[in-house]
């Protein structure tokens, strides 16, 4: 089997991380959701929350003062030592239009 041929999806990677995703019944993880869908509201009321595509748009200057899910499920489980997979999937689940 050649490299291109292997199926990152289909046995347990996630192509950004390249860690094995955990099973979505991670309860650690699934906890600190309330506090990361907490902060996902705020930015979207702040007008600081941007769709992938708006963020590669601006890239820059006014873009460092906003947010994307990846940056908010990033930030929360680096600081609770969780995993990002699990929170990720979460949260672009509720927050489908910012996915």
């Amino acid at each position: 089997m050649s490299l291109g041929d292997y199926n990152h999806y289909r046995h347990g990677h996630h192509p950004f991380t390249w860690g094995y995703a955990s099973r979505p019944s991670d309860s650690k993880t699934l906890a600190a959701l309330p506090e990361a869908i907490a902060e996902v509201e705020d930015a979207i009321h702040s007008g600081k929350l941007l769709s992938p595509f708006e963020a590669m748009a601006l890239a820059g200057g006014e873009a460092r003062e906003k947010e994307t899910l990846y940056s908010i499920a990033l930030k929360i489980s680096q600081r609770r030592e969780l995993d990002l997979d699990v929170l990720l999937t979460a949260l672009s689940q509720r927050f489908s239009g910012y996915a």
